[in-house]
């Protein structure tokens, strides 16, 4: 970015540095336990959007290896703009194995979802783990269903 094709941003040096990142490729993922559907979680397709059954409102995913979690992501679905169920707030965990969770490693508030349906992402301390469960804990319009575009992760170091 120029800083002569901003006039009105005040840029060091006449150039501003933009950084991306990116989540964890999901090639060796699996959801546990699949719902229906599910696979849209995982899928990296903006066309689809998973709907969990109603109050069911959990989900984990196999990361197919043990990484260095250094942040966690829901993505809203893509292909509506109808907000409902939308997923509000939620909690995250990181496990070694399926079934031996602990407490969360954070919970992820989506206060503007509704106007602002990009992906929703919290840092967290580094917790090594294969295993990623996220328990919704409430929805946009108190829908009885949580509706996810997808999940990301990312590793330590880029959030």
């Amino acid at each position: 970015v120029l800083a002569e094709d901003n006039p009105d941003v005040l840029v060091p040096e006449g150039r501003a540095t933009a950084r991306a990142t990116f989540g964890l490729a999901k090639s060796a993922w699996s959801v546990l336990a699949p719902p229906a559907g599910a696979d849209a979680l995982i899928d990296d397709d903006p066309q689809t959007a998973w709907h969990t059954a109603a109050g069911e409102w959990n989900v984990c995913i196999d990361l197919g290896e043990t990484v260095a979690v250094g942040a966690l992501a829901y993505l809203p679905p893509q292909v509506t703009r109808k907000a409902d169920g939308f997923v509000q707030v939620c909690r995250w965990y990181v496990s070694a194995t399926p079934d031996q969770w602990g407490e969360p490693v954070a919970e992820l508030r989506c206060d503007n979802v509704v106007n602002n349906p990009l992906e929703q992402r919290v840092a967290i301390a580094t917790q090594a783990g294969r295993y990623v469960r996220v328990e919704v804990l409430a929805t946009t319009s108190d829908a009885p269903q949580a509706v996810f575009g997808g999940l990301n992760v990312y590793r330590d170091g880029t959030a």
